[in-house]
């Protein structure tokens, strides 16, 4: 994948991927110029990007996992919790904690919604 031409960072490492449909992917990157991660998301092949930014300041391991459903819903697992953004339009929303709870797990591994109440996670 080439560098979005219509982005502002100077370069970027991603971490985590979810290919919604043939249209919308949605990456996770940090910048080279910074240790605050951000979005980016493509509602058209690639052809433009939207970079998006995030509330998250870094934890303990930080971002493990994302899960994007055609709706524009989002799911993150972040350190030992998993948060939702579920509006209609991505991003658009507030993040809202689905789960949390440190006495079964430290972090989660991997979460990957399929409708808005059915989903998987692993910690």
């Amino acid at each position: 994948m080439e560098k979005p031409s219509n982005v502002t960072f100077s370069w970027f490492n991603s971490f985590l991927m979810d290919v919604v449909d043939s249209n919308r992917v949605l990456i996770l990157v940090r910048p080279s110029n910074t240790t605050h991660n951000g979005f980016l998301l493509t509602e058209d092949r690639g052809k433009n990007w939207k970079q998006i930014d995030h509330p998250f300041t870094n934890g303990s391991y930080g971002f493990i996992s994302i899960s994007m459903l055609k709706n524009g819903s989002i799911w993150v697992a972040y350190d030992d919790k998993i948060y939702a953004n579920t509006s209609n339009e991505p991003f658009s929303g507030k993040w809202e904690l689905q789960y949390s709870d440190t006495n079964l797990t430290k972090f989660i591994l991997y979460v990957k919604m399929f409708d808005t109440m059915k989903g998987i996670a692993m910690g």
